[in-house]
């Protein structure tokens, strides 16, 4: 009896003690909230690291190379299972760049960071009405009293693309008076966070359709301007002959350009494709076409612009002497633009070959810049020159040919514009401001890149003197046709029209 005693009270204590070891254990057991789960630390940093992988554009992640999430929260490419882990050499090459890793890492360090928030606070919160710390999947909201709304800045690490917006935009996550975080709309049973105000989706829509507006215009405005060079015989000089040509590598620009925006960008925001994938995601031959004819007539803008100054510099300094031929002009104006294309479409297939390669990448971008940058610096070295030379032969005593000289200044006075200058204006964004600023400065730069076409066709044909008189005289023309007797009134002028080119 007394050994049964003996052995009931040993197990009792070893039970007791069994108990008191697996409570102590499980009370030290440091327990993060991730969504609706609590998971220990390590589980949550990996499951956590993992959704910040899942959830990240598709735009940051070279075609076809993204891992896939399973149902156990592990990533797989192929079929090779991979730790969600920021030193995974198999992960970080799937990132298109350095940028596209480092925005998936942040979000990693943010939501570790998170958990170590939560495991420090737990308890701080007094009351169970309050709602807990929880990492959403995106970002970290701490212990937030009922009937109460947190509101922060969008992390940077979701924003579209793989460069960040220095405009800030707001997220907010409400807390609801029984102590649970606001639900779905429509999934009631799940915690919901508003990211809706983070999408740029209007904003881009918004961009575009201004920038459609603003080519738009300028089509319209070269077309005519177009035909009155071509039907009108005084307006056939090698002037005329460059101004056509810029006329001509503007409107081009204008009608790919309005092309590619509604044809190819805008589908990437249109909800009725029935869930199939826009033009810009299907990634196919023909958007690329549009796209490198868009870049090429918009090298060729710069290039006719640099033939413009090149030509009034060659005119105005070996004493207003005419070119006999254009064939330089031409190479340069048309053909010369074909090779950095090529380079262009050729780093763009190794490189970056997705989203009809609408996206930005800087090696090949600057392809193309920096001869858009070099005509405009040499452009504006002409521009000095011009005005120096000017200045100096209008001073001197001996000058015979006054009215060509000012028709040569006015011809210098619309440089600026025509050389597009003003995109030095705007290659500079703000990194500071307000968003509406910020958004005003992106809509002022969009206006004067599409208008650019319609100015130069305002100054060079709309306001120009001697396309005025030509038009009166035709008028005039057509009116005693149809009326013999018609005689022409001071108003409609009969003055004999100059071709005098140095105008232009």
């Amino acid at each position: 009896m007394y050994l049964q005693a003996t052995m009931l009270l040993t197990l009792t204590l070893i039970t007791v003690a069994l108990l008191s070891r697996v409570a102590s254990e499980n009370s030290s057991v440091r327990l993060c909230r991730l969504q609706d789960r609590l998971l220990p630390e390590m589980k949550f940093r990996r499951v956590s690291c993992s959704q910040c992988y899942k959830y990240m554009h598709e735009s940051n992640f070279k075609p076809g190379m993204k891992a896939k999430l399973t149902k156990n929260m592990s990533l797989v490419i192929g079929n090779i299972t991979v730790e969600a882990s920021m030193s995974s050499d198999q992960l970080t090459h799937t990132f298109i760049n350095e940028a596209a890793t480092q925005k998936w890492r942040k979000c990693c360090i943010k939501a570790a960071d998170c958990c170590k928030e939560m495991i420090e606070v737990t308890g701080i919160a007094n009351g169970s009405d309050w709602c807990p710390g929880i990492w959403d999947g995106w970002m970290c909201w701490p212990d937030t009293p009922p009937h109460s709304t947190r509101q922060h800045a969008c992390p940077t690490f979701i924003r579209f693309g793989t460069t960040e917006d220095n405009c800030e935009l707001t997220v907010r996550k409400s807390c609801e008076g029984d102590g649970r975080w606001r639900g779905h709309p429509i999934y009631q049973n799940i915690q919901w966070t508003d990211y809706s105000s983070c999408s740029v989706h209007s904003i881009m829509e918004r961009r575009l359709y201004i920038g459609v507006a603003a080519y738009t215009v300028t089509a319209v405005a070269l077309l005519p301007a177009l035909v009155i060079f071509h039907l009108y015989k005084q307006l056939h000089g090698h002037r005329i002959a460059l101004h056509k040509n810029l006329f001509v590598s503007l409107l081009f620009n204008a009608v790919f350009e309005i092309w590619f925006k509604t044809g190819v960008l805008l589908t990437a925001y249109d909800d009725t494709n029935n869930g199939n994938k826009s033009v810009l995601k299907q990634n196919g031959p023909y958007c690329k076409l549009i796209l490198l004819l868009t870049k090429y007539f918009r090298l060729t803008n710069y290039m006719w612009m640099f033939c413009e100054g090149f030509y009034l510099h060659r005119l105005i300094s070996t004493t207003f002497a005419e070119e006999r031929s254009l064939l330089l002009f031409y190479a340069i104006g048309w053909g010369f633009p074909l090779l950095p294309v090529l380079i262009y479409a050729l780093l763009r297939i190794i490189d970056s070959d997705r989203d009809c390669w609408a996206m930005p990448t800087d090696p090949s971008e600057w392809v193309l810049n920096v001869p858009s940058l070099l005509s405009l610096l040499v452009n504006m070295i002409f521009l000095v020159n011009i005005i120096r030379v000017l200045v100096i032969k209008l001073r001197a005593p001996h000058h015979h040919e006054p009215s060509q000289y000012r028709k040569a200044v006015k011809a210098t006075l619309v440089l600026v514009p025509l050389f597009g200058l003003h995109f030095g204006i705007t290659m500079y964004r703000p990194q500071s401001g307000t968003c509406q600023w910020q958004e005003l400065y992106v809509y002022l730069d969009i206006l004067l890149d599409g208008l650019q076409g319609a100015v130069v066709a305002l100054i060079f044909c709309y306001i120009n003197g001697e396309v005025h008189a030509l038009m009166r005289r035709s008028y005039r023309n057509f009116l005693e046709l149809r009326n013999p007797s018609f005689s022409a009134g001071p108003c409609l002028g009969g003055s004999t029209v100059t071709t005098t080119q140095t105008a232009f």
